[in-house]
């Protein structure tokens, strides 16, 4: 064989070292878990504590280690078995208070101390690792430069989020929009929805002040749909906030736990931050400081606090109305990442399917917001005033003129106060269509609300179809009593894999709340972390402990 040149020579030394320190600085090695001890103020105070423990549990022959990976993956620190790959434990970044590398104090003479801040933040844990291949100090640097950057971004988070919210306070409009089309046009009037053409004026300049209106009117719109999701967020901390004021008296007196703002107030915000994520789809061209993607991110944010303050755990997933565009799924997959793209994929379909995707999407109420300031939006410049205007197929969120009288096409029976039972074929005259439920009034005079989708033109005949005088669909919920069947149909629902559903869907809804996170882990290893999730949910909505 001849001998290899120089230059190739050089090129594979230059490979091997990139390869070195990439392996260097990938934060997953294997580890020995010697034990873990909790900061008490007393017999444990420090490492050094710790580290004392450790060397009397040695000399006694006491110490019970286990052999795991220790890694960092979705900012999280994942303890793993060697062989099944299976979770052991995992601990947000952001709870890691300090890292410690303990050389030569013992027999184990690499030592990795973790200090954490329990989830509850309520004490302080220390873990202990013996590092025999990797190197305490090496691991020390590695984990602690990971958590810099993991803070790092948060605090970018939080710096994005004030400045929303600052601009939010102050009522401006998105920047971008106008800049990119010349100078402001007046917003369309409802009796002035588009410009006629001059007779000299060529064709396409119309259509680009008609787009231009069209931004305008959806910028607007979208600072108005974020100007109340931001409301409804104060008030929430406001309300919890009282509401904690009262918890302990609360418990003296044996209430259940209270309900922070009312249901529908609940909805309203999921629904807009759906119909948001639909105008920034649209807008994300053109959108500057903030930009598209940085909106999304302060969204999520907002879900995901908004979703663990709701008290009906089903909400979210079950929020229908609007559906996202295509344009809003492709942002949503081009820039969610981590916890953000797994929340929104546990949503379900409701919230990653397009109308055209969506069973019967067809028959899905078009979303017509409404804004706390009473604010009504123009008409788009190119909506004809047609009363029977047809909504585009894939959009969502535009306004249109509907009949007043209209007919039911199925029958509704209410289940309280607020709501009308109707018969099919009654003609009724709606009130209200700014939400999902309409509120309208029979020819007899009685008021109620009515789900919007079971109403028609007032000329058009009630389907006498198999399967067709069923009212709208309710999604299903999981209960105590549920029989094995609804149970199926809950984890469909919820869309987890067909192993999953096959395998939990033999069970009765009281015995798939009664299992045990360790009983899932074996039964479902792929979707245990989400079951867990959704079940703790469930038995919080029920008045059952979480941690049973």
């Amino acid at each position: 064989m001849s001998r290899p040149s120089s230059k190739a020579i050089y090129h594979q030394r230059k490979d091997y070292a990139l390869a070195v320190l990439k392996q260097q600085w990938d934060l997953r090695h294997y580890v020995e878990h010697l034990l873990t001890l909790h900061v008490d103020s007393k017999d444990i105070r420090d490492v050094d504590d710790c580290i004392m423990q450790l060397k009397m549990l040695e000399a006694q022959g006491r110490v019970w280690g286990q052999d795991m990976i220790l890694e960092v993956k979705d900012h999280e620190l994942l303890l793993s078995d060697t062989e099944s790959k299976e979770e052991l434990e995992s601990f947000p970044l952001d709870s890691i208070l300090r890292c410690t590398a303990v050389l030569d104090s013992c027999s184990y003479d690499s030592v990795l101390a973790i200090t954490m801040q329990d989830r509850n933040r309520q004490g302080i844990s220390i873990l202990l690792f013996q590092c025999t291949q990797s190197g305490a100090e090496l691991m020390k640097t590695n984990l602690e430069k990971a958590v810099k950057e993991w803070k790092s971004e948060l605090e970018s988070q939080h710096t994005l989020r004030n400045s929303l919210e600052t601009m939010l306070s102050q009522q401006r409009p998105i920047h971008g929009i106008q800049d990119s089309f010349g100078p402001p046009q007046p917003a369309p009037a409802f009796d002035q929805h588009y410009y006629p053409k001059q007779r000299d004026q060529p064709e396409w300049i119309d259509d680009r002040r008609q787009k231009s209106q069209d931004l305008d009117r959806d910028s607007e719109i979208l600072n108005h749909v974020l100007n109340d999701i931001e409301l409804f967020v104060g008030k929430v901390k406001e309300a919890s906030g009282s509401l904690n004021t009262k918890k302990k008296m609360a418990k003296k007196k044996g209430k259940q736990k209270g309900v922070l703002l009312p249901e529908l107030e609940y909805q309203d915000c999921f629904r807009k931050i759906k119909y948001a994520c639909n105008l920034l789809g649209k807008l994300k061209p053109i959108l500057q400081e903030p930009n598209a993607p940085e909106l999304l991110q302060l969204l999520f944010s907002i879900l995901s606090f908004t979703m663990s303050s709701c008290p009906w755990s089903d909400m979210a997933s079950s929020t229908i109305s609007p559906l996202l565009t295509k344009e809003a799924i492709d942002l949503l997959e081009e820039n969610l990442e981590g916890e953000d793209h797994a929340t929104w994929k546990m949503l379900g379909t409701a919230w990653t399917l397009t109308r055209a995707e969506y069973p019967n999407g067809q028959s899905v109420p078009t979303y017509l917001p409404t804004f706390s300031d009473g604010w009504v939006p123009p008409l788009p410049a190119r909506e004809s005033p047609s009363p029977m205007a047809q909504q585009p197929e894939d959009s969502e969120g535009y306004y249109s003129i509907r009949p007043e009288l209209m007919q039911a096409m199925y029958e509704f029976q209410a289940r309280n106060h607020k709501e009308l039972s109707v018969r099919k074929g009654d003609m009724l005259e709606v009130l209200d269509q700014r939400k999902k439920w309409w509120l309208v009034q029979n020819s007899t005079g009685e008021r109620g609300y009515i789900p919007s989708n079971i109403l028609a033109p007032a000329d058009q005949e009630p389907s006498i179809e198999n399967g067709m005088n069923q009212g709208p669909r309710e999604p299903p919920s999981l209960r105590l009593n549920s029989t094995a069947a609804e149970v199926t149909e809950w984890l469909k629902d919820k869309g987890f894999s067909r192993i999953t559903v096959k395998s939990l869907g033999v069970l009765t809804g009281h015995q798939l709340l009664e299992m045990s996170q360790g009983e899932l882990r074996v039964i479902c290893p792929e979707d245990w972390r989400r079951v867990v999730f959704k079940l703790s949910a469930v038995k919080t909505s029920l008045g059952i402990n979480p941690h049973d």
